[in-house]
């Protein structure tokens, strides 16, 4: 039978197959190194521009003629920067380079270094200023985003509200639109300067860049494939170049007209890198200049925070912020031995990398890489680029995340949150961009202290006579508690608490007092354990209500604080010392139930007086009861002994006949969790006995006590001798295990509805 009868494929069609899916693979390997190549072409251009842009904000003003000679001190840093992020960063498609807000104010910082110079200071000795200044904010910066990373304080931007990131992004969209005018036409996106864009020659340069950008947006909102972006920009390259020719304009009237990046110096940048010059600068920080230093640093620090939860945002990938941190951090550490400009993550070259597809840290590398080659030979490639297109890219970058904030999220936000974006936008775009950072982060402030005072701060609330501590009780006083028990109210705090939510407490436990019907309350017990922490204000409530409670003569009962929240009540004007306090919510129930049987005029316990007793007043006759304790052993027990051990077999019963005892959970780590504390006339083991399973917990003395043990052996006995009594036995026991399940229930209903 031959293959193909058998349905079998044949070795030449399996041969076939395989080489389908080798030449498939590899051509899919291809596509991606291609678009990774020229994403890291491109990006490493931007990154270039924005180098010698920034370079140029910060080396203005008196610095100015010394530009030429720093430039190299920008693409270092950014070489640097893009190296290492690209190796280190959590997220491989992340690009490092230098940022616009801390050359602003690095420009600021060294003209004050450089204010104590004599007038006549030469321009070696005012270079070597600058580069020493920057490079002590650049190690300053270093140094504090490794320890913030490395003490996992990156977290905190967790903290920073949704709307105020998607403001964030809106208005660095929008700043990347303007920067795109800037780079395309020398001019500065705004009502003053609209006549001079609606010239020929400006229009000429800027509205393809505009019409690029739409393009690469639509596209990228149409299309995943990434082929796409790649080459719809080497495809624009092309035609500028085309239409160049066909109009008989050679590259050099191009650069003259201003439709080229160019131009650029054509050599290297080495001579500008001296770590000696920080040794060489004689001036010391003044007071002034140390302040601005440490303003660069705080800004950075928020800009980095931002920029990565911005990145997150963007491109939907999960980052470790700490570890970008770190990796920053080691950026500006290497940046700083070149007296290099203060960077991190940038935001726009990083999006752009991932709109590409390139997803990895090769393009990190090759974005170094030209940079680099810069700083060593010069950026005469570089001056060919068109503006067009080089702007076009940038304008698409701010249209993303613009359109992305704004139109996106206008169906997916609750009103007030949009509104915080668009508020945040506003500011940003007509104020200043670390403005509206700060009007979105008080906003988004205020909306969380308006939600969260809507969220009560009370958990569960119980009245004593439906949630009862683990203590058995005999039915004379269960019937008591049923009756009186509703004098004690249970009021299980959660969150946060500060002035408004302890208010909420004060009035609530007020309106209780208003409203307890004939029955006067007795007991407030309020419960900490789920409590995160309390502010001053909510101790001055507390204060309040303790005095409350003094007037009305109610006792407070504090359960479940901690050491950190008994402190603050100590070190407040309570007077926490007269205040019954307990470890636990059990224990200050239970407190408060011995409180409510002493009160009662009927004393229950002076009617338990033996086991013979107890038995008697259930299902037990007298007879019965007599004639059932005669089969059992008697055992006595110190404080401490184990009358039942956690994991043994369940081969026996304890009848308790005098003293306390407390069945209690044995934790791994050595502690104890306190399950039941039971009294004269409880029974124990009876659960494990009946099903057959080891025992789930140990039974612990308290205090000296005895017990009456009911073994397998002896019941079998019992049966035989004595079918009657065995079957008020085994009716006695269903009873006892109803009775549990009801109490279960019961409180089961009290915390869950």
């Amino acid at each position: 039978m031959s293959k193909r009868a058998t349905g079998m494929p044949s070795r030449a069609s399996a041969g076939g197959m395989a080489r389908k899916n080798v030449d498939g693979k590899f051509r899919e390997h291809a596509i991606n190194a291609v678009i990774t190549l020229i994403a890291g072409l491109v990006i490493g251009a931007l990154l270039v521009t924005y180098a010698i842009s920034f370079t140029a904000i910060t080396f203005s003003g008196e610095f100015a003629p010394l530009l030429q000679r720093a430039i190299g001190i920008g693409l270092f840093g950014a070489a640097a920067m893009a190296a290492i992020t690209a190796l280190t960063a959590s997220y491989p498609g992340t690009i490092g380079g230098p940022q616009d807000v801390a050359a602003a104010v690095l420009a600021i910082t060294i003209a004050s270094a450089a204010s104590s110079l004599p007038a006549d200071t030469s321009p070696d000795q005012l270079y070597a200023t600058a580069y020493a200044t920057l490079a002590i904010a650049s190690f300053l910066t270093a140094t504090t985003f490794i320890c913030l990373g490395y003490f996992k304080l990156g977290n905190l931007v967790r903290f920073i509200p949704y709307p105020v990131m998607a403001g964030f992004l809106a208005a660095t969209g929008w700043l990347l639109v303007r920067g795109s005018f800037g780079l395309m036409a020398n001019l500065t996106l705004d009502w003053g300067s609209l006549p001079a864009m609606l010239e020929g020659n400006a229009m000429a340069v800027w509205l393809p860049g505009v019409f690029l950008g739409l393009v690469l947006l639509i596209s990228s909102w149409r299309t995943k494939q990434p082929v796409i972006l790649p080459g719809l920009i080497i495809g624009s390259i092309a035609l500028f170049y085309a239409v160049l020719s066909a109009s008989g304009i050679t590259p050099s009237e191009a650069q003259a007209s201003g439709w080229l990046l160019g131009p650029f110096p054509g050599k290297g940048f080495t001579g500008s890198i001296d770590p000696s010059l920080i040794y060489k600068a004689s001036v010391v920080p003044s007071v002034r200049t140390f302040v601005e230093i440490v303003s660069v640093v705080i800004l950075c620090v928020l800009g980095i925070l931002l920029n990565v939860s911005g990145i997150e945002t963007a491109t939907k990938k999960n980052i470790d912020l700490n570890r970008d941190l770190i990796s920053s951090g080691l950026a500006n550490l290497v940046s700083s031995f070149g007296g290099g400009l203060i960077g991190y993550q940038q935001l726009s070259l990083t999006v752009l990398a991932d709109r590409f597809g390139a997803h990895n840290r090769m393009v990190g590398l090759l974005a170094a890489a030209v940079c680099a080659s810069t700083f060593f030979f010069g950026a005469e490639v570089l001056a060919f680029f068109p503006k067009a297109v080089v702007g076009g890219i940038v304008a698409f970058l701010g249209f993303d995340l613009l359109f992305g904030s704004l139109h996106r999220e206008w169906n997916k936000l609750p009103l007030v949150d949009f509104v915080i974006i668009l508020l945040i936008f506003a500011v940003a775009t007509t104020v200043g961009f670390l403005e509206g950072i700060a009007v979105g982060i008080i906003a988004g402030a205020i909306m969380f202290i308006i939600t969260y005072s809507k969220i009560n701060v009370v958990r569960q609330e119980y009245l004593g006579s439906e949630f009862r501590s683990n203590v058995d009780r005999t039915h004379a006083e269960e019937l008591i508690l049923e009756k009186h028990g509703a004098r004690t109210v249970v009021l299980e705090l959660q969150g946060f608490i500060f002035f408004g939510t302890a208010t909420q407490i004060y009035d609530l436990v007020r309106g209780k007092i208003s409203h307890t019907g004939r029955q006067k309350l007795m007991h407030v017990v309020i419960d900490f354990r789920r409590v995160t922490g309390l502010d001053s204000s909510a101790v001055h409530s507390f204060i309040k209500l303790v005095q409350l409670m003094q007037e009305k003569k109610i006792v407070l009962v504090f359960t479940g604080l901690g050491e950190r929240l008994a402190l603050r009540f100590s070190d407040s004007e309570m007077n926490f010392e007269t205040i019954p306090s307990f470890k636990d919510l059990d224990g200050g129930i239970e407190w408060c139930e011995e409180r409510t049987l002493e009160a009662s005029s009927k004393s229950p316990r002076a009617t338990r007086t033996s086991l013979l007793t107890y038995l008697a007043e259930d299902i037990f006759t007298k007879t019965q009861a007599k004639a059932f304790l005669e089969y059992l052993e008697e055992h006595t027990y110190k404080p401490g002994d184990h009358l039942l051990t956690q994991g043994s077999d369940s081969d026996d019963i304890l009848f308790i006949e005098k003293g306390r005892v407390t069945v209690q959970l044995e934790l791994a780590n050595g502690h104890n969790v306190r399950l039941r504390s039971m009294g004269p006339g409880t029974v124990l083991g009876e659960v494990g006995n009946y099903l057959g399973l080891p025992r789930t917990a140990s039974v612990v003395a308290d205090e000296p006590c005895s017990a009456r043990r009911l073994t397998q052996k002896t019941l079998k006995k019992i049966e035989r001798q004595q079918p009657a009594l065995t079957a008020t036995y085994h009716k006695f026991m269903a009873r006892r295990l109803s009775q549990k399940l009801a109490d279960s229930n019961r409180m089961l209903g009290a915390v869950l509805r």
